[in-house]
């Protein structure tokens, strides 16, 4: 075994994670993140981490390309652009799938709103934002009426996890946490293991609607979302994951060190 994939396993020993997890759970985490961490260094008896992502389901995942978009609204045009958005969502959404359309509520100002657009691959965002650039119907009548509306507009290109699939349909009821953390450069894939354990027993609990990871924007920044009924139900659900499930607990111990910042929104569907 090299001397890096040696270092890569002394980091990652057993004496180095929480002294309150049990013996069997740092066991099989160790194990599992230091095999993914040789096959990254090129080990000839595991798949490279380029062989992985071009496997099966995952490859097919890691095609499609979900472009989050924040746009902050002038209050005073709130009303306003909320009637110019009835008449253009359906015609934009021809050109590609939206999954969903939230007004932020709590976590940044309330004239906020997010879009979360769904393309096959990068080709086909290219080609969709291209059309709408030069659709001489869509820049008269909504972009031109929008520009005096937005105080500020953002987006990033995100891919899914391959352990948490997208949904479909996103309910048009409830509420909806967005939850984004910036994490230590390099951790991504890190924080993947621990989370593809953690959210088989969050996932008993409350639904998950989908988790990205950034691929132009903010780098090293992780995304996932959440649906509940409404604030009590995320309370309690919450709650509960917390009390009954030491699987959940000592799943954020291990990936609470590989945080710089995190922040939470929360969503309700227009």
């Amino acid at each position: 075994v090299s001397t890096q994939s040696t270092g890569l396993k002394n980091m990652f020993s057993r004496n180095f994670l929480p002294t309150t997890l049990s013996a069997n759970y740092k066991g099989n985490l160790v194990k599992n993140i230091f095999l993914r961490s040789y096959s990254w260094f090129g080990s000839k008896d595991e798949k490279s981490g380029a062989e992985f992502f071009q496997s099966g389901e995952e490859a097919s995942l890691k095609d499609k390309v979900y472009d989050i978009r924040f746009t902050n609204i002038k209050p005073e045009y709130w009303d306003e652009y909320n009637e110019l958005n009835k008449s253009a969502s359906a015609y934009r959404s021809e050109k590609s799938k939206c999954l969903g359309f939230w007004r932020t509520s709590i976590g940044e100002n309330n004239t906020q709103v997010v879009h979360i657009w769904e393309y096959d691959n990068y080709a086909h965002q290219v080609k969709v934002r291209t059309e709408i650039d030069q659709d001489q119907v869509w820049q008269k009548d909504y972009v031109k009426n929008l520009r005096k509306m937005i105080r500020e507009q953002s987006n990033v290109l995100v891919h899914s996890f391959p352990f948490w699939p997208v949904k479909d349909n996103f309910p048009k009821e409830g509420v909806y946490e967005l939850r984004h953390y910036r994490l230590h450069p390099g951790k991504v894939w890190i924080w993947q293991e621990y989370w593809k354990r953690g959210l088989q027993v969050r996932a008993k609990y409350s639904t998950p609607v989908g988790a990205w990871y950034t691929e132009l924007g903010e780098l090293n920044t992780v995304w996932h979302m959440w649906h509940y009924k409404d604030l009590e139900d995320r309370k309690s659900k919450r709650a509960m994951a917390w009390s009954q499930q030491k699987a959940w607990t000592e799943n954020l111990e291990l990936t609470l060190p590989l945080v710089q910042r995190m922040r939470a929104s929360i969503l309700e569907p227009l």
